[in-house]
């Protein structure tokens, strides 16, 4: 079988490219609404750090343990992992809530209250948790990492990070600077409304495979519904 390969992340196309794979892209998108936001959750008095997604070696719990255990004697931080899954020993910072699999509502919650989202991943494609906390204004601190990269804007909306003591310096800067993070919050939902829109990526899809099928059969249309 023939086609095109598509990745989903700018960094991912590269990282095809080096290795002499012949490669396109499109953005991971997810739906940028205002009715998201009419999801309330009361922020709680400590300085929540929030991650999602399954606890496995890839989304790397070990390092994000060892950031929430420098803020164990802390008591206005408390990190939150949203989800579950086979590596869930490893979160066993006593400022570590593990939720288990929550529901999407249930989740958008979470984050809302949240004062900022943390990715600790060795690797991602796009990341749909990343980009969900950008389209509820959350600034986010990211791993530096294929997929992450793509997501940060140095400073406006967050920052990316190669080392723990890196992530550690970082969370202390945003809990000393809440204004800073209310401005870089609303620079995430910007960005994600202008580079991670689904129904802008949909298009961008609609047109691939059109043009695609153009090309392999000679003189057929096709028409998009």
């Amino acid at each position: 079988m023939g086609g095109k390969v598509v990745c989903c992340s700018v960094s991912e196309l590269n990282a095809y490219l080096q290795v002499g794979i012949n490669a396109t892209y499109i953005n991971n998108g997810t739906w940028v609404e205002d009715k998201i936001q009419k999801i309330r959750a009361g922020r709680k008095e400590k300085f929540r750090i929030i991650t999602s997604g399954r606890i496995i070696s890839q989304k790397n719990p070990f390092l994000f343990n060892n950031i929430a255990c420098y803020f164990n004697e802390f008591d206005q931080f408390e990190f939150v992992w949203a989800g579950d899954g086979e590596d869930r020993e490893i979160l066993a910072a006593k400022n570590i809530t593990v939720t288990g699999w929550l529901n999407e509502k249930e989740i958008k919650k979470l984050v809302i209250g949240s004062n900022m989202y943390l990715s600790t991943a060795r690797y991602e494609g796009l990341s749909y948790g990343v980009l969900e906390a950008l389209t509820l204004n959350k600034p986010v601190l990211l791993s530096q990492c294929i997929g992450n990269m793509d997501v940060v804007k140095h400073g406006i909306n967050g920052d990316l990070f190669k080392t723990e003591s890196e992530a550690i310096v970082k969370i202390l800067q945003y809990y000393n600077n809440r204004d800073m993070l209310r401005v870089m919050g609303d620079f995430s939902k910007s960005i994600c409304e202008t580079e991670f829109n689904v129904k802008l990526n949909f298009s961008y899809y609609r047109e691939l495979y059109a043009n695609t099928f153009n090309s392999i059969i000679p003189g057929k249309k096709w028409a998009l519904a």
